[in-house]
């Protein structure tokens, strides 16, 4: 979680890494396979459905005129070529292999089948790693702990991030948070928001559940998508300017709104006997803001930020609760103009993620404490909608022997053993007349208990120090889980899944380190074997007899392998950082600081060699992380169920079933590790072996380029476009994710890139020159749209943040100016007013006539 302070001024804090180092608001997200390191990320990203099609689809009408890549002949080549390369540090070896179109082949010695015998399975570790609160009234309820007293806790208010963005990407709101969030503050590891709800969504509770869920729509464009292009970077990885102009709209309130909100906190606070805020005018000095600023009246900005116990908490959210329709109704008229204070009112969201916290322990001792943390940790019945990941770790180790479990020790844990999972033809068995093994075929004859979860008959015991193998999907085979129906006998809730909600999910494939069929998926639906368990928690929670007992379970399961998550090394390489430091050449003022440090960081050791020593630990995480997203709406649940024991725990033990595992066990993909032979490890040592010839060009480009840097020689543009293309397909094999790749890669300098008449009256020779400099005026003019959007960005957003004018007004007539700017076909000419547009987007003045 970012630290508050980094934001308490404008967004413009941001500006000095120049795109050199990452935003600190990239750490400050849920982890999302679909999210890439803002270093990395392209302006004009492939689709991910584009991967999938590359991999396993036919492609169909390419263009054969002239050589492609997919025409050139395929070399086959073990993955065992590839680990000698990485031992024998054959850079010159491993450069050249970047010539051939490689198909990659896993050599039998480096992977397991996912059914062999010699394997333990273990999905006992399970984890919540991100949780959104949203309470169903006004107040701050999703702030307040479960307890009458707690000397400990305390909440921090900062009410100087009026720029901060709502950014969690998964999850229920109940309303559109568009120009409807205000960070306020963090308490209890959550960062604490206001969400001003429209009042139907609030009385409603159908209008509330039809708002979409943050995953479903985007929160519309600052700039329109149809006319804002593709704007390619040429200088490396240099800073996300499109994320200013194509990103998300605004989530925070506008800044007439904010001063708006501001005051009525103000008004609360100074209400507060033990609180040192006054506040000399409810409503300012003025009805006209421009007259007045908000640190005239009150001391709220006195000190950065303002430490508050529970008690104090408490008095504000009764305050909050019975003042709120008063204030807005002796408002000013002026303030009530827009009809928004009378039609909006403040409800409390927390959020926290990231954590990575573990719960629901294989330790029975544990159960107790978990469940009162559970009950503590916050009061439900005022909380609408509770949005969780839920985490579990898949890991498999090579077993050095199995040995049997008595039936005593069997019976003291279990009252009945059955000998199927399957409740309507299991019988209960005898242990003394079913051996552990079957005479014939030597395998484990497994018994089940009530809730049809396999008794271990045998415990695998390991050798000393073994770590996990690696373990990825097989993304050729996945998707049939997420179509495969369930049997008959798994008795479906009607509520759960229905005829009219079944649609095709959509998986997206994300192969890891150039393997094709092997690596991560993320899809927008969960497994239909998972609708059972949902159906049965569902029956023991809900309210009986009650026609809104609908329990929104909605998922998005992403599995991943926990080396994804953005605090673990493999996503520590790919971030940009020799772009960024040979294109920083070129800069000027305060970035030449930014430019200096990331040089340091560089000579110190460079990203993938940073991330080859942290896994020479040998104890980095090998899971298969399994996460779903649950949505679960609290107002249809009986109020003693409102808790984690009772909905989280099931939901997390539930890929331990073997209606589950067994379904999914033959759609794993296992890689050795740590074996007694160092050779015969794979993973991860397979991030190294496949990228090397790509990080061993790297470092000869860094070699040669380090001192010419220093002595203030210029890198030439194509050294940084051909770093860039580097760096982006190391990203692209630790992340595999399209953001990282340009939908043209490199540019084709051929003739039958265009159409057969082009330039046709020109000899061979100069119509090259022809294309590279039409090429190069592309360049050159995507090159001026971003900048200028850049900096337009960053000046609005100082306008719109100043208490003293009417800046807002003039920030929105700068975005239009240049949303229609960037819609011209000649953008620095004067065909259809391009240059009218760009000055009236330019200039500080937005009322000046062009």
């Amino acid at each position: 979680m970012s630290h508050h302070g980094n934001e308490s001024g404008s967004e413009d804090d941001f500006d000095i890494d120049e795109g050199f180092l990452s935003n600190p608001d990239d750490e400050a997200s849920p982890f999302n396979l679909d999210e890439v390191p803002s270093g990395v990320e392209s302006e004009d990203p492939l689709q991910q459905q584009e991967v999938f099609d590359g991999i396993f689809l036919a492609r169909e009408g390419q263009d054969n005129t002239g050589p492609t890549w997919e025409q050139t002949p395929i070399c086959n080549m073990p993955l065992s070529a590839f680990e000698r390369l990485f031992h024998r540090k054959d850079n010159a070896g491993a450069a050249s292999s970047l010539l051939r179109h490689t198909n990659l082949r896993i050599d039998p010695q480096f992977t397991y089948a996912p059914g062999d015998g010699r394997l333990l399975w273990d999905t006992s570790r399970h984890f919540l790693d991100f949780v959104l609160v949203v309470s169903g009234a006004t107040g701050l309820d999703a702030f307040l702990p479960n307890t009458i007293s707690d000397h400990t806790f305390t909440v921090t208010l900062d009410f100087r991030l009026q720029t901060r963005q709502f950014r969690p990407k998964f999850g229920k709101l109940g309303f559109d948070p568009t120009g409807s969030m205000m960070a306020i503050g963090i308490g209890g590891a959550c960062e604490l928001w206001l969400g001003f709800c429209p009042l139907i969504n609030l009385e409603d509770i159908s209008a509330a559940n039809e708002a979409p869920l943050l995953n479903e729509k985007k929160h519309g464009d600052t700039l329109d998508q149809g006319s804002q292009g593709h704007w390619p970077r040429t200088r490396g990885l240099s800073a996300p300017f499109h994320s200013l102009a194509a990103g998300p709209a605004p989530t925070r309130l506008s800044s007439r709104h904010f001063r708006m909100a501001v005051m009525f906190i103000a008004y609360a606070l100074a209400k507060i006997p033990t609180m040192p805020i006054h506040l000399m005018h409810t409503y300012g000095t003025d009805e006209d803001f421009l007259l007045w600023k908000i640190k005239d009246v009150t001391n709220l900005y006195a000190t950065p930020t303002l430490t508050i116990r529970l008690d104090d908490l408490k008095s504000l959210h009764q305050i909050i609760v019975s003042e709120w329709d008063a204030w807005a109704r002796e408002a000013p008229p002026s303030w009530k103009a827009d009809g928004w204070l009378q039609s909006h009112v403040p409800l409390s969201v927390a959020c926290r993620y990231g954590q990575n916290q573990p719960i629901a322990s294989a330790d029975p001792n544990v159960h107790s404490v978990e469940e009162r943390n559970w009950q503590v940790e916050r009061e439900y019945s005022n909380i609408r909608y509770l949005s969780m990941a839920i985490a579990t770790d898949l890991t498999c180790k090579p077993v050095h022997h199995w040995q049997e479990v008595s039936n005593e020790e069997i019976l003291e844990s279990h009252n009945i053993i059955y000998d199927s999972p399957d409740p309507t033809f299991r019988q209960p068995v005898n242990l003394d007349d079913l051996p552990a093994r079957d005479p014939q075929t030597r395998k484990e004859n497994n018994v089940y208990d009530e809730e049809g979860r396999c008794i271990p008959r045998f415990h695998g015991i390991c050798s000393n120090n073994t770590k996990p193998w690696g373990v990825l999907i097989n993304l050729e085979t996945i998707t049939e889980l997420f179509f495969t129906f369930v049997p008959d006998n798994m008795a479906l809730d009607p509520d759960i899944i229905s005829d009219d909600d079944i649609h095709a999910p959509i998986v997206s494939v994300y192969p890891q380190t150039f393997l094709r069929k092997y690596g991560h998926i993320q899809c927008n639906t969960i497994l239909p074997r998972f609708a059972p368990f949902m159906s049965k928690i569902r029956n023991a929670v809900s309210r009986l007899g009650s026609n809104q007992n609908h329990d929104v379970f909605d998922g998005q399961p992403a599995d991943h392998d926990a080396d994804e998550f953005d605090d673990l090394p493999l996503l520590s390489s790919p971030q940009g950082c020799i772009t960024s430091a040979l294109s920083g050449a070129y800069s000027r003022g305060h970035g030449q600081m930014t430019h200096r440090i990331v040089i340091r960081e560089c000579r110190l050791n460079l990203p993938h060699q940073r991330y080859d020593n942290k896994i020479k630990v040998n104890d980095v995480p090998r899971a298969l992380r399994l996460e779903n997203i649950y949505i679960f709406q609290l107002d249809s649940l009986k109020r003693h169920k409102r808790n984690g024991a009772e909905m989280v725990v099931p939901l997390a033990s539930s890929w331990s079933h073997p209606a589950i595992f067994h379904a999914l066990r033959p759609h794993l993909f296992v890689l050795t590790s740590d074996m007694r032979c160092s050779y015969l490890w794979a993973f991860p040592q397979i991030y190294q072996w496949t990228t090397y010839p790509i990080t061993s060009l790297l470092e000869r480009i860094w070699d040669h380029f380090c001192p010419l840097i220093k002595k203030g020689t210029k890198p030439a543009p194509q050294v940084i476009e051909l770093c860039s293309v580097l760096e982006r397909a190391l990203a692209y094999a630790h992340t595999r994710n399209a953001k990282a790749c340009k939908v043209e890669f490199h540019i084709r300098l051929s003739v039958n890139h265009l159409s057969s008449n082009t330039f046709l009256g020109y000899p061979s020779n100069l119509r090259h020159a022809i294309i590279i400099a039409l090429v190069a005026l592309q360049v050159y003019i995507a090159d001026v749209k971003t900048l200028v959007t850049k900096a337009v960005a960053a000046a609005c957003n100082r306008m719109e943040e100043d208490d003293s004018g009417d800046g807002e007004l003039h920030a929105a007539a700068r975005h239009k100016g240049l949303r229609k700017w960037l819609a011209t076909t000649n953008s620095l000419g004067y065909v259809d007013k391009g240059y009218e547009h760009l000055v009236s987007c330019v200039h500080s003045n937005s009322k000046s006539k062009t």
